[in-house]
């Protein structure tokens, strides 16, 4: 009689467990995302050079626009990106950041600028505005339940506009450029569990043509959270660089931009 309750207790126990078990089925997985909507921000540390020369090729002093203009050097940037899936491993990415700043001090040093001298203790009221759209197509050459690796071809359009104005002495001087530039990269994706799960992608560009250089790198580095099938928070690392440097006759100077930082985000996906 008791070895007949227990067996019953035992059946019981089991049924209650397969039970159990098919109402806590792990979430599919993140490598199966056919959309994924990403918000959030991040705190950067930028460091911005620019030199703008005027008719003499490296007659500009380079400007320090932190310690030089007094722009801030620490700032948090929004950061938003949209993901489409299409098949099994083909993607494409939309991604778009801005940096907006501005700075009114006194000079502590000389500055030449196209020509114009801006003199020690001249009060600059400088800006410095930046936006970035980038798509970006990648394809997974391996692909299975528990790892993704794709390489990819983005096409990046950056644009910045910085000004530096002195109302006493009538200097006015300011830069505004916007141009495409592709960039090939690598993505990974790596699922932990069902809940946790890590990505990085790494995207770089150098050109050598003529009388113009340039580089530029894109790296980042993420560990989600799903709190939800459809809805995960992150953590991460971004990494930004670019560099350009331009001697033609009449249009030379540089352009360094160094931008980094730690940051945080809310991922929908389905």
């Amino acid at each position: 009689m008791i070895s007949r309750s227990l067996l019953r207790l035992c059946a019981a126990t089991a049924l209650l467990a397969a039970g159990h078990a098919q109402a806590e089925d792990p979430y599919r997985s993140p490598i199966d995302d056919r959309f994924r909507l990403t918000g959030g921000g991040f705190l950067a540390s930028t460091a911005t050079t620019l030199r703008l020369d005027g008719a003499v090729p490296d007659s500009g002093t380079p400007v320090d626009m932190e310690n030089d203009l007094g722009l801030k050097d620490k700032t948090t940037m929004p950061d938003l990106e949209i993901m489409v899936g299409m098949r099994e491993r083909h993607r494409m990415r939309l991604n778009f950041f801005k940096l907006d700043r501005s700075s009114t001090r006194n000079l502590e040093r000389q500055l030449v600028i196209r020509g114009d001298t801006y003199d020690v203790n001249d009060l600059v009221e400088s800006t410095f505005n930046m936006r970035m759209f980038s798509l970006t197509y990648s394809y997974a050459f391996i692909h299975n339940p528990h790892i993704d690796v794709a390489a990819s071809f983005g096409l990046n359009v950056l644009e910045f506009n910085a000004r530096a104005l002195v109302r006493a002495k009538a200097l006015d001087q300011s830069e505004d450029n916007a141009g495409p530039f592709p960039t090939i990269g690598l993505d990974l994706l790596v699922p932990i569990n069902h809940r946790f799960y890590a990505e990085a992608r790494a995207e770089y560009l150098k050109v050598n043509v003529s009388n113009f250089d340039g580089s530029a790198e894109n790296l980042h580095a993420g560990f989600l959270y799903r709190l939800r099938e459809n809805l995960a928070f992150g953590v991460g690392y971004r990494k930004f660089n670019l560099h350009v440097r331009s001697s033609d006759v009449g249009d030379s100077g540089e352009f360094e931009f160094d931008n980094a930082g730690a940051e945080a985000f809310v991922r929908l996906s389905f």
